[in-house]
């Protein structure tokens, strides 16, 4: 399962979604290299995997032998956020330009 793939269903799902993505740093990094990815990444998808287990999606969580990418888990029953909280107006509308106070945040760490 490709990348774009896997942040689209995360995107789609009604209820809590977590990415976490493998990106080989060529320049510092030499041992989570490409070679190492190759060797070690297992496509869930392509394993049969039922990401509706919770119990064999607990096992590819806790595998420190492999990395696994693809949909681990997704509790078919998981409430959306904006109904377990009652949020009524619409949260996808970004307001253009920075919020108040946002580059006093940003000279602080710099």
């Amino acid at each position: 399962m490709r990348h774009a793939e896997i942040v689209q269903k995360a995107i789609e799902h009604d209820g809590f979604g977590f990415v976490n993505v493998f990106s080989p740093c060529v320049t510092f990094n030499d041992v989570d290299t490409y070679d190492y990815f190759r060797d070690n990444l297992v496509d869930l998808q392509e394993e049969d995997h039922d990401p509706t287990d919770y119990e064999a999606a607990k096992e590819v969580i806790l595998d420190s032998d492999k990395e696994y990418q693809g949909v681990m888990y997704q509790d078919e029953n998981s409430v959306p956020y904006h109904e377990k909280h009652g949020v009524t107006e619409d949260m996808s509308e970004i307001p253009d330009g920075a919020p108040d106070d946002a580059m006093d945040l940003v000279r602080e760490f710099y």
